[in-house]
């Protein structure tokens, strides 16, 4: 949503409606009785074997390909199985620290 925003997009004038990954991948886990969300770096690792850390850093026009391969892979057809294999997929997956967290320590969420 920040992205529409620092663009200054408006819904109606520049697109008809937002699909927030975020929440369409969001996964609850049994084991902390609470719902998980994922960085898209963490997403794309997981379910397209796509290191978007390997690519030079923070790359925007690699986080959109990626969100669009994402969308029509798990999230245009609606298959609700598919998708819930994702979630589960992204669930049991170790989570990719970046490289800057490890060096540096803190990073900008």
């Amino acid at each position: 949503m920040s992205d529409i925003n620092w663009m200054k997009l408006e819904e109606g004038a520049h697109y008809n409606a937002l699909i927030d990954l975020g929440d369409e991948f969001t996964t609850f886990d049994p084991k902390y009785s609470n719902n998980k969300y994922f960085s898209l770096a963490h997403e794309a690792y997981v379910l397209l074997k796509i290191d978007l850390s390997a690519m030079g850093g923070h790359v925007a026009r690699n986080d959109a390909k990626a969100s669009i391969k994402l969308y029509n892979e798990y999230i245009k057809d609606k298959d609700q199985s598919k998708l819930e294999q994702a979630r589960q997929a992204r669930l049991r997956a170790p989570t990719k620290i970046p490289p800057f967290r490890r060096f540096n320590g803190v990073y900008e969420k």
